[in-house]
């Protein structure tokens, strides 16, 4: 009886494990995050909330949005970023009560409460006509 060997260098071994791993890497790096993050701002008036837009006919499809409730959980602002939830972004509340959002895609935004009203806003980003980027907050509560 004659037996068939079949000769399998480890070359050959490691490039297909290697192949294996990134292509699994790929996939599940594709596959999208459902992010819901649920933040208290530091002076316990507001909660952040966060969604990823899931309407495919939307332009912030698969975008980060967010939601500000006040204390008694009634909106009170609300907005859709064009930061992709497949890219790394993170989100919270600065010390004086500004919403960042800092995202690999599109930079780092933040909105605030103006004073004695109930609007809130994008902040006009005056680091950005000084050519300056603004920095995500070391202390930003994630």
């Amino acid at each position: 009886m004659a037996s068939i060997g079949i000769r399998v260098s480890n070359r050959s071994v490691r490039n297909a494990s290697i192949g294996t791993f990134l292509l699994i890497a790929f996939i599940s790096g594709c596959e999208a995050r459902s992010a819901s993050i649920s933040k208290t701002s530091p002076d316990g008036r507001y909660e952040l909330i966060t969604r990823i837009e899931q309407n495919r006919s939307s332009k912030h499809y698969l975008c980060v949005c967010f939601q500000v409730n006040d204390s008694a959980g009634k909106p009170v602002f609300q907005a859709e970023t064009f930061a992709s939830n497949r890219m790394r972004w993170k989100i919270g509340w600065d010390r004086d009560n500004r919403i960042w959002l800092c995202s690999s895609d599109i930079g780092t935004y933040y909105w605030e409460k103006a004073a004695n009203q109930d609007i809130w806003t994008q902040a006009s980003n005056s680091l950005a006509t000084q050519g300056a980027k603004p920095v995500c907050p070391k202390e930003l509560e994630l």
